[in-house]
């Protein structure tokens, strides 16, 4: 009996520790990613002086940025920064009547992060997430923001970068570059006298800024277009900087193995004038319809000296159309025999 009585005694401390344990313990939730803008409206709730911009970004609808790193120009709270004229460089308009609000709060967002503290004299020409054109340039040991000051120091705020402006930033006249694109895709069905290739419809084109800090090499996303039924597209930027850019559709790409691809070979003539082939891939069993590779430092061989190695190819703006040509990853992919 008194066994039994000790039993029932450790059951129900087990029992009362239990529900004890469920009642005051929170339940562990699982953590959530924030967005780079979640991280930018929290930074900007412990700043000073831009209360009124961080309000009118917090209730902005369709600015969706995801994870990406971006690039916000606050602007003062107007009380604290009454008179703007004498905050923009001599003859610029400034801003000084426009108000922060949401159809201007896009033009103050950019896509990736700039060391705009050391912004060049000529004018560094980023594009706002609205598309409008934004010239960040040095004059007199000042740094300016389509004419109105900027403060050189910037608030990081996760992988992005906060930069504290005195008025809103006011729409520019510069004129966009363009680059044009046309993507084909190779006949994968190809027999002697048929066509090589066709016009790739929907393929789509991605554009990236580069930057380097020591080691490390990041590509960030700025742009991306499709191509039309004629295989065309066109990219219309405001970006100085070098860009770089891929091509995909329905898992076919323009590199394989890292090696830029061209075409394929139709005829015996390309093939004896070819270069001499030497990745150690199936690429080397050259044979009518199979894949020809770009000889990009022109030495007459195909080796490791060609390849892509980032994935990324660099845009070249002297160029009046870039032609793409892209394949399935698996078509000649076959290595050749012993």
């Amino acid at each position: 009996m008194k066994k039994f009585f000790y039993l029932s005694l450790a059951a129900l401390t087990m029992l009362f520790s239990a529900v004890s344990c469920s009642d005051d313990d929170d339940p562990v939730m699982p953590p959530v990613n924030k967005t780079e803008l979640q991280v930018v409206l929290e930074k900007l709730g412990e700043m000073e002086n831009v209360e009124d911009f961080t309000k009118v970004l917090s209730e902005a609808k369709d600015i969706n940025v995801g994870e990406e790193a971006i690039t916000v120009f606050a602007v003062k709270n107007q009380e604290a920064a009454p008179d703007s004229n004498k905050d923009t460089e001599e003859g610029q308009e400034g801003g000084d009547t426009e108000v922060i609000n949401a159809e201007n709060i896009k033009r103050h967002i950019v896509k990736g992060t700039y060391d705009l503290a050391n912004a060049p004299a000529d004018s560094l020409i980023l594009q706002s997430i609205s598309g409008d054109p934004i010239a960040v340039y040095s004059k007199d040991g000042k740094i300016y923001v389509n004419g109105v000051l900027m403060e050189a120091s910037p608030e990081e705020a996760g992988k992005s970068s906060i930069y504290v402006i005195e008025s809103v930033i006011p729409e520019a006249d510069i004129p966009a570059l363009t680059e044009n694109f046309t993507v084909y895709e190779g006949n994968e069905e190809w027999t002697e006298g048929a066509e090589e290739k066709a016009a790739s419809e929907n393929a789509k084109i991605k554009f990236f800024t580069m930057k380097e800090e020591g080691e490390n090499i990041t590509y960030t996303l700025i742009d991306s277009v499709m191509t039309d039924a004629e295989g065309k597209a066109t990219l219309s930027h405001y970006t100085t900087e070098d860009l770089y850019y891929t091509v995909e559709k329905d898992g076919k790409t323009s590199l394989r193995d890292n090696y830029l691809l061209t075409g394929l070979f139709t005829t015996q003539e390309q093939i004896d004038n070819a270069p001499e082939y030497k990745t150690e891939t199936a690429l080397d069993d050259v044979k009518l319809g199979s894949l020809k590779v770009a000889d990009l430092n022109g030495d007459d061989v195909i080796d490791e000296n060609d390849k892509v190695n980032s994935g990324y190819l660099k845009v070249n703006p002297e160029a009046e159309n870039t032609n793409s040509f892209i394949v399935s990853a698996d078509y000649g992919a076959e290595e050749p025999e012993a």
